[in-house]
């Protein structure tokens, strides 16, 4: 059975972000609730690590929980 087009796709490392696989990072803006730019601009600040990005996008007021 194939995965549908808006799950979520497993990343190769759970706590990093690869900005380098399109998939992962459609899917990890998908998780997030932003855009790819958003995601983008989170990385560049703090680093792959999705923890620190989180902690961004908290900090951004973009994620809320």
């Amino acid at each position: 059975m194939l995965p549908q087009a808006d799950s979520f796709i497993a990343p190769n490392l759970p706590h990093q972000i690869s900005m380098h696989d399109k998939r992962e990072v459609r899917s990890w803006a998908r998780h997030y609730g932003v855009s790819e730019n958003q995601l983008q601009r989170a990385v560049n600040a703090v680093g792959d690590s999705r923890f620190r990005v989180e902690g961004w996008l908290k900090y951004q007021g973009l994620l809320i929980a």
